[in-house]
């Protein structure tokens, strides 16, 4: 290669290889910003994870008091149940021993009835019957009591066991907002969260050396080139205008009867034949 020619093949790759080393530029700078970017991420995090770490050890008391304080009231419900189970099976038994008769109301105004019976009564045999009639009718009474006390007692016991259910979910609910908010869960999550922000800034800084390096290369190779056009260029730049003119011509000359041999071999005409034919012809006229 001539220097004529090397002069022209170095003219054509000076700015391609400037455009890469503005790309390897570019790059260089966004995956350095990406590496600072992700080391001011790791950095809050961390910060994050020790007032956890205070958090959780601050919380702890507070965390044992609030369970035991659920496990008291979950306790009572047990109780309570086992109690109210114990109640609706006697309510059970003496419905069943009440069902069909008159209500305790009725019972207890026909004894008063017979009571008055009995005081008017002469008739001993008659008084008699009355009072056997009279004993029946309180233990039916008694029995109807029973079964309204216990009526009562089951919703006393209903109503005992809902207030303790409320309270026990309310130290639960208590227990749950300490842990989601800096419970092991949060801990893990953000230590898993750390751990992946720290490979993707090592992998950011190995492509930020990776096109540092390459800029540099590309750098020592734009500026070798650059050195060597600069005596090339100038000598070039001397030649006086009829000789160079004389170069030019000459040049589409060859590329003319180049074309006009493809046009008689019957071959397909380029772009670049064209403007080749077309500036010959310009050169001749």
């Amino acid at each position: 290669m001539d220097h004529k020619e090397r002069y022209h093949h170095l003219q054509c790759e000076f700015p391609h290889l400037r455009k890469s080393v503005q790309n390897a530029g570019r790059n260089k700078e966004m995956w350095f910003k990406k590496k600072e970017s992700l080391k001011e991420k790791i950095k809050i995090l961390s910060l994050e994870l020790q007032d956890l770490q205070s958090q959780q050890q601050n919380d702890s008391s507070s965390l044992k008091e609030l369970k035991q304080q659920r496990d008291q009231y979950n306790s009572e419900v047990k109780k309570l149940i086992s109690h109210i189970k114990e109640v609706k099976d006697e309510k059970e038994r003496l419905h069943n021993r009440f069902q069909g008769k008159v209500s305790p109301d009725q019972v207890l105004q026909k004894i008063t009835f017979l009571e008055k019976k009995v005081e008017m009564e002469v008739d001993f045999k008659k008084e008699q019957k009355l009072m056997e009639e009279i004993k029946k009718l309180k233990r039916q009474y008694d029995e109807g009591s029973d079964l309204q006390s216990l009526v009562e007692k089951e919703r006393i016991l209903q109503q005992h066991i809902r207030e303790s259910r409320k309270k026990a979910d309310t130290f639960h609910h208590k227990v749950l907002d300490i842990n989601n908010q800096s419970g092991p869960a949060v801990f893990i999550k953000k230590v898993k969260t750390l751990v992946s922000l720290k490979k993707e800034q090592e992998e950011a800084f190995r492509l930020f050396i990776e096109q540092k390096n390459s800029f540099l290369s590309l750098q020592t190779q734009l500026k070798a080139i650059q050195k060597e056009l600069a005596p090339l260029s100038l000598a070039f730049k001397e030649k006086p205008r009829a000789s160079l003119r004389a170069e030019q011509k000459k040049s589409l000359v060859e590329q003319s009867q180049r074309v006009e041999e493809k046009i008689r071999l019957g071959k397909k005409l380029t772009t670049e034949d064209l403007l080749a034919f077309q500036g010959a012809a310009h050169v001749e006229s």
